[in-house]
């Protein structure tokens, strides 16, 4: 879908701004964020001398910090009420950390997502009074609203300081204390507007600092600080709250402490993630590495195991977190994968209803991602998507996560339908409800969602937009202005790294990489020859002319490979009028038949390809394939390697087997057959120490013989593996010291030396090792799955 491109365009620029900024370029992108003073801009740029307001602007921080103190000295049980995102686990992380370090029987209780939902609920605050005897609860993330269970809780005589960042109601809880920026009468009346706006801002995690600052202080543990600025950057950036004010002042400084490896639960995580230099550790690395891992805990399973590993300083303990909150990540996005083929299928087997806004249903969807498959789906079709499934204990209940685009706030119209709720809330952007179906249908519910959203959007123009800060030329992109760039750092929401715009380029080159091959490598050519390296990411296909016109949007990076720096454009968009993107698609008309057990075949094959009036493409990289249909005469069939699949063929024969399940899908997805054949394939999988030296057998052969020129591509055809496995043992080689390696500019060549011989040892114990090991095991075991599954199960893989 093409998007309008918003050049925000020259504003002036006040000479303080620029003479703080000291760059012409800084000092715009400033005045486009609203820095239009120079007070503003030495904040801004500057986070870490900010004023940072005292705990005590809570008017009651200080009963707060009384009642704990009486806790503590008395020995009752505080109990530490969460939440099961990354926002409520640092939150109770860092609450729980605090209340060890002076002292206090502290105990937690985050609830489950599948079962309980967010805030308090009675079920748990009778396990928690009854078991933990708790005589003060703490709540974190979560409780503004909840007026019934916090009386529930006195009824008790448990009393409850509730810290919260959400929306507050009118009518308050009767809580013992109430810490939320948001609450009527929570802040001191001689805060000044801008402050009033910077504690607005704060996440969960941040009003949770702010309490254990103030009883930190009070037991004289101010040194305990530096242990939990780390968790309130992480929570902080992976809440999407406003990376400005306050907010910008903790993640900078928890992010300086993450990279000196302050907290160890963090330090294994991002290493096992593959981040090996740790000191170009950013927000985004944060928001896309460490994040996705933490929320996966709370999405698929229980919160505990990422609460143990941000809080444990136990090896072993640590170490099994670490896999733990892998493996659930790898289980997430294989869901979210998996739910969201369905939602296309359904998407594309009705279209007339979709036009408006997407709702769909599913028993059996799970609750805890079906948030991030509404997300993937308006990125695509921009419209709002509401997805639904089932409640796991009460059947009658459906539950919903829906996400919007800006043109439509969709707790506006979810108020519309308030009636028809069991419970919902959320912004403009999200939100969640659940109704039950004993009350209104799946179907008549839609209908009228549908409805209300079509007559919001009467004469609203729904075409998506990017926001560009404004244009550049080729000659001015370098080092340098990166660098320049990154003083607006720590990006996120209402700071976002900078968009610019480069027009009047041609398309040099391009390929799809990266493990799944969906992520966009592309190099194009200004009209004075310069050029540039581009990446996109998570595209489901491309398809580009080569030296076909093109304007771009984009945010430039340092890309840093083997100790060579330069300049690496993200792609934000592209236009061009040449552009095809084909997303992945259904082929719902299309067959498959099974020739994967059958031998000596290759008379009837070759017979059956040279009488086919249809048009054949062959799958084929080996060797072995190319000899085996070598000889056949017939103009109506071709050979394509994963490169080069044909746009249309009525048929395709797999003669080799992809070595991933997204390399077979955008085959089929860009060649659209109605006939799929799977051969017998030859598919074994060389183990990792085999692997390791059959690529440094093939680069020393390309250091005698072609000068030292590899080609990637075809080394991964020859072994039959992905091009991700043969770029991790050529990091693994060069980072090991046995060769030297040099990108050449298409991007799939090496220029390789040999530097020496080193024990194999020491190869295993290298960092690139596991990884190495871990993207073979997954071919081997797409590779088994094309082999061994039922012909229904393929289709359903390919979303048939």
């Amino acid at each position: 879908m093409k998007r309008i491109w918003k050049i925000k365009g020259l504003k002036k620029v006040p000479n303080d701004v620029l003479n703080v900024a000291k760059s012409d370029i800084v000092a715009r992108l400033l005045v486009n964020r609203g820095i239009d003073n120079a007070s503003k801009a030495v904040d801004f740029l500057n986070p870490l001398k900010m004023k940072i307001t005292p705990p005590d602007v809570f008017s009651d921080m200080q009963k707060a910090v009384d009642r704990i103190k009486i806790a503590v000295a008395a020995g009752e049980n505080i109990t530490i009420y969460g939440d099961f995102d990354a926002d409520g686990i640092t939150s109770t992380s860092v609450l729980f950390k605090t209340l060890k370090t002076v002292g206090a029987n502290v105990s937690y209780y985050i609830p489950n997502r599948e079962t309980e939902s967010h805030g308090l609920n009675t079920k748990a605050l009778v396990n928690i009074i009854s078991k933990n005897k708790a005589k003060l609860i703490i709540t974190v993330d979560c409780a503004v609203s909840n007026i019934q269970e916090i009386k529930f809780a006195n009824g008790f005589k448990t009393d409850v300081i509730v810290t919260d960042h959400h929306e507050a109601p009118e009518e308050l809880p009767p809580a013992y204390a109430i810490l939320n920026p948001k609450a009527q009468g929570a802040l001191s009346e001689d805060l000044t507007l801008e402050e009033i706006e910077n504690l607005n801002y704060l996440a969960g995690v941040g009003v949770a600092f702010k309490l254990a600052v103030a009883v930190l202080q009070e037991f004289d543990k101010v040194e305990a600080f530096n242990d939990l600025l780390p968790l309130v950057a992480l929570g902080t950036i992976a809440d999407v709250v406003p990376l400005l004010g306050e907010n910008r002042c903790f993640v900078e400084m928890g992010l300086m402490l993450i990279k000196n490896e302050r907290n160890y639960g963090l330090t294994k995580l991002l290493k096992t993630a593959g981040v090996q230099n740790f000191d170009n550790i950013n927000s985004e690395t944060i928001a896309f590495t460490v994040a996705p891992r933490i929320n996966a805990a709370g999405r698929l399973d229980t919160a505990d195991v990422a609460f143990r590993l941000l809080t444990s300083e136990n090896e072993s303990e640590v170490e099994k977190c670490v896999e733990v909150l892998n493996t659930l990540n790898a289980e997430r996005q294989q869901l979210c994968d998996d739910i969201y083929l369905e939602a296309l299928d359904m998407i594309n087997s009705e279209p007339q209803l979709y036009k408006s806004s997407i709702a769909l249903f599913k028993n059996g969807w799970h609750i805890g991602v079906i948030g991030i498959v509404a997300s993937k789906l308006v990125e695509k079709f921009n419209v709002p998507v509401f997805m639904m499934t089932k409640d796991k204990e009460e059947n009658s209940v459906i539950r919903c996560s829906c996400r919007s685009i800006p043109q439509v706030n969709v707790f506006e119209v979810l108020s519309v339908h308030s009636d028809l709720f069991i419970g919902f809330g959320g912004h403009s952007l999200a939100a969640g409800f659940s109704f039950d179906e004993n009350t209104i249908s799946f179907e008549n519910f839609r209908t009228e969602l549908n409805s209300t959203i079509v007559e919001a959007t009467l004469n609203v123009d729904l075409t998506p937009i990017i926001d560009i800060d404004f244009e550049l030329t080729p000659e001015s992109l370098s080092i340098d202005l990166v660098a320049e760039i990154n003083a607006l750092q720590p990006f996120g929401a209402m700071n976002p790294a900078p968009v610019f715009a480069l027009r009047n380029l041609s398309v040099n080159s391009f390929k799809m990489m990266g493990q799944n091959q969906n992520h966009l490598k592309l190099f194009v050519k200004s009209s004075n020859g310069t050029m540039l390296e581009c990446v996109k990411w998570n595209v489901p296909s491309f398809s580009l002319p080569l030296g076909s016109p093109l304007d771009i949007a984009f945010s430039p990076k340092i890309n840093s490979f083997n100790g060579n720096v330069s300049v690496q454009l993200d792609l934000s968009d592209v236009h061009s009028d040449f552009l095809q993107e084909n997303a992945l698609c259904s082929a719902k008309d299309c067959d498959i038949i099974d020739s994967r057990k059958k031998t000596d075949m290759f008379s009837q094959i070759c017979d059956y390809i040279r009488s086919s009036k249809e048009k054949t493409a062959l799958f084929i990289e080996s060797k072995r394939a190319k000899d085996f249909v070598s000889g056949i005469e017939n103009q109506s069939y071709c050979i394509f390697d994963r490169k080069s699949a044909p746009d249309d063929a009525a048929q395709i024969m797999f003669f080799d087997c992809p070595p991933s399940k997204d390399v077979f899908e955008k085959i089929i997805s860009k060649s659209s057959p109605s006939l799929i054949h799977l051969m017998n394939f030859d598919s074994k999988t060389p183990s990792i120490d085999e692997f390791i030296k059959l690529v440094s057998g093939m680069a020393r052969y390309s250091c005698k013989n072609k000068n030292g020129k590899f080609d990637v591509f075809d080394v991964a055809k020859y072994i039959n593996v992905s091009i991700n496995s043969v770029e991790l043992a050529v990091s693994l080689l060069a980072d090991s010291g046995i060769i030297s390696v040099k990108k050449l500019e298409d991007e799939t060549v090496y220029n390789i030396a040999f530097k020496e011989s080193v024990n194999a040892s020491k190869i295993r114990e290298n960092t690139f090792y596991s990884s190495l090991k871990e993207e073979l095991s997954n071919v081997a075991s797409f590779k088994n799955k094309l082999n061994t599954l039922d012909v229904s199960e393929i289709k359903k893989l390919l979303n048939i």
